[in-house]
Parts: C-alpha cells; sequence; structure tokens
C-alpha cells in the first residue's frame, strides 16, 4: 500500500533540475523589471527633458509581462510535478482497496478490518502530502539561497583612504564589466569633463546605470580603468611627485620658448632672401618633434616617467649649454648689449614666476 510514497518522491526529485531552471529564470526577470524601475527613478528629468516617456513606459511593462508570464510558468511547473507526485502516492489507497476487496470476496477478511485499514493509511499519507509541498518549496528556495551566497562570496573592493585628485574628470578606458558573468559592459571608452554635462545615451539595459555605479565605484571593474583626475604623463601614472600645476608651467614654459626658438630659425632665412611663408613654415617645423614626443611621452608614461628626471635635466644642460656657449657672448657683441641682458632677465624672471604660481 505504501509503494506510491517512494514512487512520489522519485518523480519529484527528479524535477529538481527543471524546477530550479524556471526559478532561475523567473528571478532574472523580476531583477530587470527592478533595474527598469531603479533606472527609471534614477533618470526621471532626463527621461522628460527627452520625451522618453512613453518609450520607458512601453519597455517596462513589456517586462512585467514577460515576468509575469514565466512566473505562471514557474508555478505551473512546480504544481504539475507537486500534484502528480500526490496523485501517483494516492494510487497506493486504490490498490489497498482493491486488494482489499478481492480479500473480502475470499473470505479472508471481513469489511471493518478494511475500512479501519483505510483509515489508518489516509492518516500515514496526510504528513507525506505536506512534504511534498515543503520539498518543491526548498526547491525554489535554493535559487534564492543561492544568489545569497553570491552576494556573500563578493570580495569587499579595495582602494585608498585618501581621495585627493588633481582634476575631477573621469575616464573610462577599455572598460569591461559582467554580472556574474553576464557581460554588460565591454571595451567601453569615455571621458566625462569636470564642469561639463556627459550624457550616456541608450535603450535600457545598455549599461548606462552600470556606467555610473562603476564611476562611483561601488563595484570593481573586471578589465580596463577608470580614473579621476587624469592629466598629462605623471598624472596618467599616478606619481605624487608630479602635479598637474607643474606640468601646466612646463607646458607654458615650452610654448613661450617656441617662440624665440622659431624666430632663431625664421629671421635667418627671411635675411637670406626666403619668401616669408617658407621662412614660417621652416621655424614652425623645427618645433614640430615636440608634440610628437610629448604624444609618445603620454603613450609610454609606465616606461618615461622613472626616467622623466634624467630626460628633462639632460634637455636643460643643453638648452643652458647653448644659451652661455651661443647666446650669451652674441648678445655681448655691438652697441646695444643691455637689450640682450634685459630681455634674458625679464624671460628667467617670467619662467621663475610661472614656477611659483602653477607649481
Amino acid at each position: 500500500c505504501l509503494w506510491g510514497v517512494p514512487a512520489a518522491f522519485i518523480l519529484l526529485f527528479g524535477s529538481r533540475k527543471l524546477s530550479k531552471k524556471y526559478s532561475y529564470e523567473a528571478k532574472g526577470k523580476g531583477l530587470d523589471v527592478a533595474d527598469s524601475i531603479q533606472e527609471t527613478i534614477e533618470n526621471v528629468r532626463e527621461i522628460r527633458a527627452t520625451n522618453q516617456e512613453e518609450r520607458y513606459q512601453e519597455e517596462l511593462n513589456t517586462k512585467v509581462d514577460d515576468f509575469e508570464k514565466t512566473m505562471i510558468r514557474t508555478e505551473l511547473v512546480t504544481g504539475l510535478f507537486v500534484n502528480g507526485a500526490s496523485v501517483i502516492m494516492r494510487l497506493g489507497v486504490a490498490t489497498t482497496i482493491l486488494v482489499g476487496a478481492k480479500l473480502i470476496m475470499n473470505g479472508q477478511i471481513d469489511f471493518m478490518l478494511l475500512f479501519m485499514f483505510l483509515l489508518v493509511i489516509t492518516r500515514i499519507y496526510a504528513p507525506f502530502d505536506q512534504s511534498l509541498a515543503l520539498i518543491a518549496e526548498v526547491f525554489i528556495s535554493e535559487v534564492s539561497a543561492e544568489r545569497m551566497e553570491q552576494i556573500a562570496d563578493t570580495p569587499v573592493a579595495g582602494g585608498s583612504d585618501v581621495f585627493a585628485p588633481r582634476s575631477h574628470d573621469i575616464e573610462f578606458r577599455d572598460v569591461t564589466f559582467a554580472y556574474d558573468e553576464e557581460p554588460v559592459l565591454s571595451g567601453v571608452s569615455f571621458t566625462a569633463k569636470e564642469g561639463e554635462v556627459t550624457a550616456l545615451v541608450g535603450p535600457s539595459g545598455s549599461g548606462k546605470s552600470t556606467c555610473a555605479r562603476l564611476a562611483a565605484r561601488l563595484w570593481d571593474i573586471d578589465s580596463g580603468s577608470i580614473e579621476v583626475g587624469v592629466v598629462y604623463a605623471g598624472c596618467i601614472s599616478g606619481n605624487p611627485m608630479i602635479t598637474a600645476g607643474g606640468a601646466m608651467a612646463l607646458s607654458l614654459g615650452i610654448a613661450i620658448q617656441n617662440f624665440p626658438e622659431g624666430a632663431i630659425i625664421s629671421m635667418p632665412l627671411l635675411a637670406a632672401g626666403k619668401s616669408r611663408s617658407k621662412a614660417f613654415v621652416s621655424g614652425m617645423l623645427s618645433g614640430a618633434v615636440e608634440p610628437v614626443s610629448g604624444a609618445l611621452t603620454i603613450l609610454l608614461a609606465s616606461l618615461i616617467v622613472p626616467a622623466l628626471p634624467y630626460l628633462l635635466a639632460f634637455a636643460a644642460g643643453a638648452m643652458i649649454y647653448v644659451v652661455v656657449e651661443e647666446l650669451i657672448p652674441g648678445m655681448s657683441n655691438g652697441t646695444h648689449s643691455h637689450t640682450g641682458v634685459i630681455m634674458f632677465a625679464v624671460g628667467f624672471t617670467l619662467m621663475m614666476a610661472l614656477d611659483v604660481a602653477l607649481g
């Protein structure tokens, strides 16, 4: 009479993988609805400003409908297996009645004995019925428990306690991120400038809210980099000895000294009979190597920055050598030597002022 009990439990445990599959799907649909609602709340001003209310409402309704369909399918599958197992278990009562009827007809037992036996059997089946429903609930709860374990096992995001950016530009460089192995961002690169409004435009689920959360360092990215206050090679490398002001002072100094450097090339060519355009282009080309070298320095920041003091010292030494060897003796010749000395003093004062003001 109890043969239906093991058969019912075998059927129920056999449906475990299928029940978990549909439960995972329902959980994912529910998270999609929650994310869509959260995104709409966070971006309600932008949605209204761009007249996207209908599109967002349609997308949210679609996700809610998908979630409802998935939940109905999940409950239907679970209910079919639980009720099917209960029916199989109840077949044991039917076989008991058939066997008891045959025994009564053969005179081996009487009706009252069969009735009492069936009364006891139904009492035995009652807790098994409850067990089937509870086991099905356990299968569904396993999905939530595994999700909680994943959250608990997620490593705590680390970082420095001190945040002192040289600027507040936020730069994404080839950023890749995934939620539980589900890719959301792949190779995303952009720069949000300080003092400017940066709009992230895309359909729901494209990763706009994820970018905002990553910028706030609520999660750690899988690959790439997110940097705040990126300026010049020294700042890119994170060298604390190289400040944005120092980089700006150096840039202004190089730009100012490029004027006389180009004039030294252009003016003799003009005096030699070359046209003004050719003299100007020749002077400009003499400084073209500097932006090229600057770009290479930024690209190779991790390699260049450690050697930067030596390279700058060599460049400064070369320039001082030219000044001492060529310019100072040259400006001392003639009747107007004081002009060169005065301009030297003005240039030196200007460079020191830039160094103090911006360094």
